[in-house]
């Protein structure tokens, strides 16, 4: 069973299938090794390269948010480290609602 999914080329995030990832664990990424910095929960991403503060958090080939502050490659990206501007109501930069 697979580890893990990009969902999209574009992604600059993938998603942990797996029970949980561990930090210390190497994974293959599209053909590069890369190692966890920290313990990633199942359902939960981390970027798969460094993400300055600001630049677009990408998942399905489209942006979904905005780092709040810088994210390492290989790095779990928690609901706080990212600012939503594209899906969610309360800070989204294009007026809308949820009814």
């Amino acid at each position: 069973m697979k580890r893990f999914l990009k969902i999209n080329a574009a992604d600059n995030v993938a998603v942990a299938l797996a029970d949980d990832l561990h930090e210390g664990e190497t994974l293959d990424v599209e053909g590069v090794a890369v190692t966890l910095r920290e313990d990633v929960a199942r359902g939960h991403k981390f970027a798969l390269r460094d993400i300055a503060a600001g630049e677009n958090v990408v998942k399905y080939g489209y942006p979904i948010g905005h780092a709040r502050n810088f994210l390492p490659r290989i790095s779990f990206t928690k609901a706080m480290s990212m600012l939503c501007g594209f899906i969610c109501p309360t800070q989204a930069k294009i007026p809308f609602s949820i009814q």
